[in-house]
């Protein structure tokens, strides 16, 4: 996730979040990251689909 986000949340004053619902975004985007975000690098897969595509070939 990106600092400047947080960092940005900060100095607008938005920081009202409680810790779970910290981890909770964190986790989201971490599922996002790895799920759902196609990567050019990766022959246009996500991490996971590309993971599991290595794993079947092997």
């Amino acid at each position: 996730m990106k600092c400047e986000w947080f960092y940005t949340q900060l100095g607008k004053g938005r920081w009202k979040l409680s810790f779970d619902e910290v981890s909770k975004k964190v986790f989201e985007y971490v599922k996002y990251y790895n799920e759902e975000r196609i990567q050019k690098k990766l022959g246009y897969l996500t991490p996971s689909e590309y993971r599991h595509q290595i794993t079947q070939n092997q």
